[in-house]
């Protein structure tokens, strides 16, 4: 349990950080401390240990390990000061990720949408944009065709800067949502290998919407071997546990 490292972290504290001549090593030490006193939930003591690092990757790597171990406490909104804190653009991407994460799991879509935009980098706010949609989707939010269009936009818009996962989240969300010509278009930017998800979830969906014609169509339509095997795949699934849910 994480409770059980609590005095662990006063002890390393003082006997480890406390005894470091090595100016460097100090600096790891420190912001190990930080990292594991955020991790068993000591968020005032691992500021205050981050706070006293020098503005370097060490102190990035402390103020991400903060905003993310609060985001999963259930504190994502109290985690946002955190994450704009890290100046480096990975660990900071990352730390957004985290904060929009923990708000979009409390279903506060609209914030979790607000910190996407605080990503600077193209790809990683497409990326980011499309997991969020697909979360909206798959909740039945009312407001998830807008977050659709936004993501799908942005990933357009980043061009090869955006992954193809991206896609594939946003081809799974619009199939979702029932539309088979926006899904279709997506999936034909993918390589072959990064079809089959898409597919496999696209042909449930349809199947599942009473719309078993079309999932065959669009296998069918699937000129490789791979993505026809699971879109093939996906119907099949969706046959078979159907007269189970009825």
């Amino acid at each position: 349990p994480r409770s059980t490292l609590f005095p662990y972290t006063t002890l390393f504290r003082s006997v480890f950080v406390g005894s470091v001549d090595d100016p460097w090593q100090k600096q790891m030490d420190q912001s190990v401390l930080a990292c594991t006193q955020a991790i068993v939930g000591q968020f005032d003591a691992a500021l205050d240990t981050a706070y006293r690092l020098p503005p370097n990757y060490l102190r990035d790597t402390a103020m991400e390990a903060i905003a993310e171990e609060k985001s999963l406490h259930g504190d994502a909104a109290a985690a946002l000061p955190e994450a704009n804190l890290v100046e480096g653009d990975f660990l900071r991407n990352t730390s957004l990720r985290a904060v929009a994460d923990g708000l979009a799991s409390s279903g506060d879509y609209g914030k979790a949408l607000a910190v996407l935009d605080l990503i600077v980098e193209p790809g990683e706010r497409a990326d980011g944009l499309a997991e969020l949609a697909l979360r909206q989707v798959r909740s039945r939010d009312p407001k998830a065709p807008l977050t659709v269009q936004l993501a799908s936009e942005a990933a357009f818009s980043a061009g090869d800067e955006t992954k193809p996962f991206a896609f594939e989240q946003l081809a799974v969300a619009r199939g979702i949502l029932l539309d088979l010509r926006g899904a279709e278009q997506l999936i034909s930017r993918l390589q072959d290998s990064d079809k089959v998800t898409p597919l496999w979830d696209l042909t449930m969906s349809l199947v599942g919407a009473g719309r078993t014609a079309d999932a065959i169509s669009l296998a069918e339509s699937q000129s490789g071997a791979l993505p026809r095997a699971y879109a093939l795949l996906g119907i099949a699934t969706m046959l078979i546990v159907q007269p189970h849910r009825q």
